[in-house]
């Protein structure tokens, strides 16, 4: 599944702290996940000099399920568990 567009920054109030960010929505579709399966999320975000987060967390767990989140090797812009991670995303049962 994937969403294209122009998304606007704005002051969002996280779980833990706030931060500026956009929210991307999958309107009216679900994206099913199944247990024990490796996901890819990306996002590619051009514009100004860009903020990222550090001191993530490898693992989560929410409603009782259990995300395991994994670095991955990328060229340039890559991320690390520790480093320039996703703030939240939204999950439920």
């Amino acid at each position: 599944m994937h969403k294209t567009g122009l998304f606007s920054s704005e002051l969002l109030q996280g779980g833990k702290f706030n931060y500026f960010g956009f929210k991307v929505l999958f309107d009216n579709q679900e994206v099913l996940l199944r247990k024990n399966t490796i996901y890819f999320v990306e996002a590619k975000i051009g514009g100004f000099d860009l903020i990222c987060g550090d001191d993530g967390d490898s693992t989560v767990t929410c409603s009782g399920v259990t995300f395991t989140f994994l670095d991955i090797a990328t060229t340039g812009g890559g991320t690390t568990t520790q480093q320039g991670q996703f703030p939240e995303l939204i999950f439920s049962l």
